[in-house]
């Protein structure tokens, strides 16, 4: 019997060593070949692939939490309308749901598309953040109060007249509000990115680690704090 039993062990051993020998190199070859993950395969496919647009349904909200990598695109209009274009395969997958625009699953996450583009038309919306490689685009803005959340390295841009704006910003990314017009600003800036800033009248800064804020006009009164390598520097 004792024999018997040690032969069974024996042949389980085998088999574990030749299941291994056979599913470790696939799994290792399948996080070695250059790319994060299956995701990236389907972008280097991406010129080839079919294009096109998706209706997200969007009713219009307060804020939006943009957590895919993607362009979005906002200019303010009387009906709210939101698309997602680009490639088919992954624009289908984009959600916004109660003022999130994220994917519809977590198997989309590690993804880093380029070329996905959000247009969103409608009511103001009062605060928007970005986060990762996300670009935000705000056109011809006119509202009273304007606030923006930048984690990461992407970008801000805006421009029209906004009575007043705060900007949180921390990580590598840059913000230009240089065409904003406003009258007050509150900035906070973390890390290494760059903010330019257009006050007329007011103007309250913090700024630290290596970050850079150019600030235009010479007309605001600025109380500014900085920490660090951070500098602010006035253009005229």
């Amino acid at each position: 019997m004792r024999g018997r039993l040690m032969k069974i062990a024996s042949c389980a051993r085998t088999l574990f060593v030749v299941c291994s020998s056979i599913v470790v190199p696939t799994f290792v070859t399948a996080r070695t070949d250059g790319r994060r993950s299956w995701c990236d395969a389907m972008k280097e496919s991406s010129a080839s692939a079919p294009r096109t647009s998706v209706d997200l349904g969007w009713s219009g909200s307060d804020s939006i939490d943009i957590g895919i990598p993607a362009r979005v695109q906002y200019r303010p209009g009387p009906k709210a309308e939101a698309t997602v274009t680009g490639n088919a395969d992954l624009a289908s997958h984009v959600r916004l749901r109660d003022g999130q625009l994220e994917w519809d699953s977590k198997d989309y996450e590690d993804c880093y598309p380029t070329d996905l583009v959000v247009h969103l038309v409608g009511p103001p919306v009062a605060e928007w953040t970005i986060h990762g490689t996300a670009h935000l685009d705000l056109n011809n803005i006119r509202q009273d109060v304007l606030k923006m959340t930048r984690h990461g390295i992407g970008r801000i841009t805006a421009d029209g007249d906004v009575r007043e704006i705060w900007l949180r910003a921390s990580g590598r990314g840059s913000a230009d509000l240089g065409r904003l017009e406003t009258q007050r600003a509150t900035i906070r800036i973390s890390g290494s990115g760059e903010v330019d800033v257009a006050p007329r009248e007011d103007a309250d800064i913090s700024i630290s680690g290596r970050a850079v804020l150019r600030i235009h006009g010479n007309g605001a009164k600025l109380h500014i704090q900085s920490h660090g390598r951070a500098q602010a520097i006035q253009v005229q």
